[in-house]
């Protein structure tokens, strides 16, 4: 018979020891003492910036979608596995103490990030607004609201047509970023009342929907693609053997692949493109693009500027680095006829493409916004010359190891 508290527990301390292992790995490298320094970097800049606000400065622009990422994001990370759908579905109607475990688990670990988020953003809104309400008590309402937000994720993932299920969350998410723009404008009794109205909305239009008993389908796969994410990460700085994927299909892109000639010698590149579009790893760019010309267009100082320039170019380098991991034990790739020498100028063509246009569009923000332009034309030579190192002679050192290895 199922014990759900033993099968919580087991399932956890796996998951735990396999990620424990790979953040030993993480943690041997030079990646964290980098960041330290990026962390305090950052930190200094941010209170060099809280001195020069403006009295009427919209602190609201920043705080509510900063605030609201933290507090609507609700995945629930339950352990589940693909053979689960088979095994647990004859104890669905005795399993709910499992999932209760889960629900608890997620949102301890998300209200942490909440409360991170709340603290970092606490003296801006407070130099923005002197009569804000105490801390304590903004911080216990918002994680209210992060309890509801998690309950709400639950009812969703149980709603049988996706469609169905699409508009209710980006419902939830609008309601969220009302709630907390409410919070930090009117205050606590303001915010509560408005809390309860969207409630009563979502309660109904949840009672509406058809829903499943438990969504295992639904589960099961947003299980697999946390996980993807953690090995996707874990893969920066070690070879991770089973690095799931996560498609999408982007056919907005996807006709790029059209242009490569029908030739024996592009099916790696035509492989690795559509996989570079369709994974994480373009997901990944694409934040750290438009994030890194945020904070290009956001800082002040033209020092911190290009140093920000430089740190996201690095971070997509490091990022691209997980692109060999894709398809290395696929084993119909080692039937064909096909040179090892057309994966490695594949992946190496395919990164510098990406990490060039990357540094390109960071580039172009950071000379509109610079008033250095020396200084800053110095610094988009040297990412230059650092990705062209990067792809042709580091990637090129590290492909010709993972093939000896293999």
């Amino acid at each position: 018979m199922i014990n759900p508290v033993q099968l919580w527990g087991s399932r956890r301390r796996a998951f735990w020891k396999e990620a424990a292992y790979y953040w030993s790995y993480v943690g041997r490298s030079l990646s964290q003492g980098f960041l330290f320094f990026a962390l305090i970097g950052g930190m200094y800049v941010y209170i060099q910036w809280l001195e020069t606000l403006p009295e009427n400065f919209a602190y609201y622009w920043l705080v509510v979608p900063l605030i609201t990422w933290p507090i609507a994001h609700s995945p629930i990370r339950t352990f589940l596995q693909q053979a689960d759908r088979v095994f647990l579905l004859p104890a669905e109607s005795r399993i709910g103490t499992y999932f209760n475990r889960a629900l608890r688990y997620s949102f301890l670990w998300q209200a942490a990030a909440a409360i991170l988020m709340t603290l970092v953003l606490w003296p801006l809104y407070k130099i923005a607004k002197p009569e804000a309400p105490i801390f304590l008590l903004l911080v216990g309402f918002l994680l209210l609201v992060k309890w509801g937000n998690l309950l709400g994720s639950w009812q969703e993932g149980k709603v049988v047509h996706k469609r169905s299920r699409w508009i209710v969350r980006w419902v939830r998410w609008i309601a969220s970023a009302s709630v907390v723009y409410t919070l930090y404008e009117q205050g606590v009794p303001a915010a509560g009342l408005l809390s309860l109205v969207w409630i009563v909305i979502l309660w109904i239009a949840y009672r509406k929907m058809s829903q499943y008993p438990v969504p295992w389908e639904y589960l099961i796969q947003k299980e697999q693609a946390h996980k993807s994410m953690h090995y996707l990460f874990f893969s920066w700085f070690i070879e991770v053997e089973h690095l799931p994927n996560r498609v999408k299909p982007r056919r907005w892109l996807t006709a790029v692949t059209s242009r490569f000639p029908f030739h024996p010698k592009s099916t790696y590149l035509y492989l690795f493109t559509k996989t570079y579009i369709r994974s994480e790893t373009a997901s990944i760019a694409i934040r750290l693009t438009l994030i890194g010309a945020l904070l290009l267009i956001l800082l002040p100082n033209p020092i911190w500027k290009t140093a920000a320039f430089a740190v996201f170019v690095w971070m997509s380098c490091v990022q691209m680095s997980s692109l060999d991991q894709y398809h290395r034990y696929t084993f119909w790739l080692k039937l064909y006829p096909i040179s090892p020498g057309d994966k490695k100028s594949a992946i190496i063509r395919i990164s510098f493409a990406s990490l060039l246009g990357q540094t390109l569009l960071l580039s172009a923000v950071l000379l509109w916004q610079c008033e250095a332009v020396g200084y800053s034309w110095a610094m988009v030579a040297i990412m230059l010359m650092f990705i062209s190192m990067y792809c042709f002679i580091g990637m090129r050192k590290k492909l010709k190891r993972t093939s000896l290895q293999l």
